[in-house]
């Protein structure tokens, strides 16, 4: 028998070993302890003091067929950590519910179930983490208070058009974009010249846009008399 520590044999020696080789089984006993130990742990050969050993080094596990089966009682285990059969890193507690902490080829999953491509997790008021699927494109993570779940709310974008538009015409709306999301801007562009007998001697100008896009561009004359003209027009549209 070769006393290298590489065979476990918890029968090998009985009333028949010879005395003689007590300290070679203790050699092989100690060799075969430290070998499976150092698989793991920092455990060498020889050492003068017991803080020069015992570290892990890392810890490896092997995949479960089924959930492991914890004490209940005066010795109650209160939880588990263990590779399933998925090999993803489970956590098992005492009441036998899992949750996965590490999902095989998935990184880490904050909360329970498989998870969206892209989800956001979040802490809840219970300081549970939720994962929050991502909505359609064009959306943005959006929260009402610090004590509401995050909610998605459709991304604002932004369009700008400009153009000229007769007294009385109505700025066009860009397509896509709601009436009730427009903002416009109007200046006068040109004023016509009237034919009455008074001249032309303006009073005032009148260039505005009401609630409906409608454009009111005009220059006010003597007596009454108004000529109409076109206005420059921005319009501002969000959604």
């Amino acid at each position: 028998m070769a006393y290298d520590g590489i065979t476990w044999n918890e029968a090998g020696i009985d009333n028949n070993t010879q005395a003689s080789l007590i300290d070679d089984h203790m050699r092989d006993l100690m060799k075969a302890v430290r070998s499976r130990m150092a698989q793991e742990h920092v455990f060498p050969a020889s050492q003068t003091g017991t803080n020069e050993a015992g570290w892990h080094t890392f810890i490896t596990m092997s995949a479960q067929t089924s959930t492991p089966s914890l004490v209940y009682g005066t010795s109650t285990q209160e939880g588990c950590v263990f590779i399933d059969a998925n090999n993803h890193l489970t956590f098992e507690a005492s009441a036998g519910t899992t949750y996965i902490i590490c999902r095989s080829g998935a990184g880490i999953a904050l909360a329970a179930g498989t998870g969206t491509l892209g989800a956001i997790p979040y802490i809840t008021s219970g300081g549970g983490t939720v994962l929050l699927a991502p909505a359609t494109s064009g959306y943005m993570l959006v929260t009402a208070s610090n004590t509401g779940a995050p909610v998605w709310q459709a991304f604002s974008s932004m369009n700008v058009a400009r153009g000229v538009v007769n007294n009385g015409g109505i700025i066009p709306l860009t397509a896509g974009y709601s009436s009730a999301s427009a903002v416009c801007f109007v200046s006068v562009n040109n004023i016509g010249t009237s034919s009455g007998g008074d001249g032309d001697n303006i009073e005032y100008l009148q260039c505005a846009v009401d609630a409906n896009r409608q454009v009111t561009c005009r220059a006010y004359i003597r007596n009454g008399f108004y000529v109409t003209g076109t206005a420059n027009y921005m319009i501002v549209c969000t959604r």
